[in-house]
């Protein structure tokens, strides 16, 4: 059993078994969170389409609630961890915030989107958001820069 066990990759064992993530594994599904937040505020036009993308949002909030416990648990990055990732891939986290911020500025300008529930979703991506890239940020570039994102997205 054990020998069969050893044969299983271990990209497969890090989505079951706690700290065999990589940093560069996260910072992949961070940038992949990211952009399909940004493809579902784009494809809002009126309020049919506005109110499917609110669980869309939701869930894609929920994708990056546990991204600040996993990059604890990885802690600060090795010297042999910092070689594998590519420093562009930290610069990006930043580009990515600034991208989400902008659409979430956007987003919230187009009046006739106004919806409780919708602008709930938001904040909660918003703060979801902020968490895993202040995480990303102070953990990985050794920089705790203030990145909070105000109530009206700016």
């Amino acid at each position: 059993t054990y020998r069969s066990l050893s044969r299983i990759p271990a990209d497969s064992w890090a989505k079951v078994v706690p700290g065999m993530d990589s940093p560069a594994k996260l910072l992949g599904e961070y940038s992949r969170v990211c952009a399909s937040f940004r493809k579902t505020c784009a494809s809002i036009e009126d309020a049919a389409s506005r109110d499917r993308a609110i669980p869309k949002i939701q869930q894609i909030a929920a994708r990056l609630r546990g991204i600040p416990g996993r990059v604890s648990e990885l802690g600060p990055l090795s010297p042999t961890q910092r070689s594998e990732v590519d420093s562009s891939a930290l610069d990006r986290v930043l580009d990515e915030w600034e991208q989400n911020k902008a659409c979430l500025r956007e987003i919230r300008s187009k009046r006739l989107l106004h919806s409780i529930d919708f602008f709930k979703s938001l904040q909660t991506f918003a703060n979801e958001n902020e968490a895993a890239a202040e995480a990303i940020n102070s953990q990985w570039n050794g920089q705790s820069e203030d990145l909070a994102f105000t109530p009206s997205g700016e």
